[in-house]
């Protein structure tokens, strides 16, 4: 998703807590709940849903308000690292801030500091941290934090999280490099 988010304190007295929206183009920042899709949506499409593996991203303000803190598989250097983190579920997010930030975007970039790093991350490859030819979700998304903090300052923080306890990945391999008989390289998809 790419757009605006909007937040909206709910509850009352000791029980408030902001609630995040994300606005199609025709919400009604009067009428959130039932106008906006709200962020708690996404976990309950991410827990219902039959696909093996979910990845969010979240390009609008206040995003991080999606996110939640949980752990997956972290030791790369598992055996069958890959084939593991393939076969279980997975459901992550990444998002382009805090809960409490704006997303910045400048004419030079062409999109936000967020878009920009997704782009370079997965199509350039640098978000293949390890160099083992495949980009996970978590690669994907410490690259992201990183680069975005580094175009913005440290006044963006993307947040990179799971939705649910399943310790899968999402996975990108990038499309295979071949040699013609000239020696150009052209790219075959894999």
């Amino acid at each position: 998703f790419a757009g605006h988010g909007e937040t909206e304190t709910v509850g009352r007295l000791k029980n408030e807590k902001q609630e995040g929206y994300l606005m199609p183009v025709d919400g009604d920042l009067e009428d959130l709940y039932l106008t906006a899709i709200p962020m708690e949506e996404l976990k309950r499409l991410a827990e219902n849903a039959n696909a093996k593996h979910m990845l969010f991203m979240v390009d609008a303000c206040y995003g991080g308000l999606a996110a939640v803190h949980s752990r997956g598989l972290t030791d790369v250097n598992a055996p069958n690292y890959i084939e593991v983190i393939a076969e279980d579920v997975s459901r992550q997010i990444i998002t382009a801030g805090s809960a409490d930030q704006v997303v910045i975007s400048k004419d030079e970039w062409e999109h936000s500091a967020f878009t920009k790093n997704i782009i370079s991350g997965l199509r350039e490859e640098n978000a293949d941290r390890d160099l083992d030819g495949v980009i996970t979700g978590s690669e994907l998304g410490d690259y992201i934090t990183q680069t975005v903090m580094l175009d913005t300052d440290n006044s963006q923080l993307p947040q990179s999280e799971r939705l649910t306890v399943d310790r899968g990945e999402i996975i990108f391999i990038p499309p295979i490099k071949v040699k013609k008989e000239n020696d150009n390289e052209i790219e075959k998809l894999q």
